[in-house]
């Protein structure tokens, strides 16, 4: 079945940058779209008014509206573009000749019929059972299923998923499998994580990001957990460029001086151009910061390097003696 705007809802429309399609929808969750659409119908953002409209806390829409300034999707009044560029509206993507059409959901009779047939997803559906602690619900089923059947991931991948999904305290709810292990599961899928090796890199990497989220809220005194994209930027600058904590945190405070508060993008600047520099130490990280010194001008004369001069000066003065001539005859 094919789908197209209804003619009559488009006397109005909300305009969206092209790039929160094509780089964010995979790291956005459903509070974060419904401020960013919110904030493209009212041109203004405010917490509380954003909060009333789609049934969220003014907290959590502050922090929604941190994760598309940190995405490079919004950006602060008043901060000059350094590379303007001419708006473009992209056309809608022209329909392939043959359309690929993707594999359908899972039912439960195909999945019963696979878990009698297929001794790798009987033993992934009872290994699920003994890590829930309770029988697996039919929908969950389809849920394993359609991740390894259609996403490609093997049975040991969708239990190591699991397993951290329960520790993170993710599936607490029976909407869960789909909301957010699928999610992760269709994110692994297109980035190709499909062994065990990639899926406990990825896993390593992700238990790093929630350690740079709690390290970075203690290292800045930060009211809020930073976001995931924030502790992204952490992880380059800890990990990749080797700084210490005394360095990151000299280049915060110059961002909280020049922003009012905790900018990861604004950091990254600084930091970057200090690994390039080669400074490591705090100390000369803040010498770089400190405004470059006028030299100082050279006195005319003192006492100190003038040698003797001025003396000889005052001394010529008073034995000058002024020589009068008559007109007409020499001297």
């Amino acid at each position: 079945m094919t789908y197209q705007w209804n003619p009559r809802e488009l006397a109005a429309l909300v305009a969206l940058p092209a790039g929160v399609a094509d780089r964010t929808l995979k790291l956005a969750g459903p509070t974060q779209l419904k401020v960013l659409i919110w904030f493209a119908r009212q041109g203004k953002f405010d917490a509380a008014a954003c909060g009333a409209a789609i049934g969220a806390s003014p907290a959590d829409c502050a922090d929604a509206i941190r994760f598309w300034v940190e995405a490079g999707i919004l950006v602060a009044e008043g901060t000059p573009d350094p590379l303007p560029r001419q708006v473009t509206v992209l056309p809608p993507p022209v329909p392939a000749a043959e359309t690929v059409q993707k594999p359908a959901r899972p039912q439960l009779p195909q999945v019963l019929e696979r878990q009698r047939t297929d001794p790798d997803f009987a033993y992934l559906i009872k290994t699920a059972e003994e890590r829930l602690g309770r029988p697996v619900t039919p929908g969950e089923m389809e849920s394993f299923l359609y991740i390894n059947q259609n996403l490609g991931l093997p049975a040991e991948v969708i239990l190591m998923m699991l397993v951290d999904a329960l520790k993170r305290g993710k599936l607490k709810v029976p909407s869960a499998f789909r909301s957010y292990l699928e999610k992760m599961a269709v994110s692994w899928s297109d980035q190709g994580i499909l062994t065990v090796a990639a899926a406990e890199k990825e896993l390593c990497r992700r238990e790093r990001l929630e350690e740079l989220r709690e390290k970075l809220q203690t290292l800045f005194s930060l009211n809020r957990t930073p976001t995931l994209l924030q502790a992204e930027a952490a992880l380059k600058w800890f990990d990749e460029w080797g700084f210490s904590d005394g360095v990151v945190t000299v280049a915060y405070e110059r961002c909280r001086e020049k922003t009012g508060g905790f900018n990861a993008s604004y950091v990254t600047r600084i930091l970057e151009s200090w690994h390039e520099e080669g400074i490591t130490d705090p100390e000369a990280a803040r010498q770089a910061l400190a405004p470059a010194k006028k030299p100082a001008g050279k006195p005319l004369m003192s006492e100190e390097t003038d040698g003797g001069q001025k003396d000889a000066y005052e001394q010529a003065v008073a034995d000058w003696r002024p020589v009068y001539k008559k007109k007409g005859k020499k001297a």
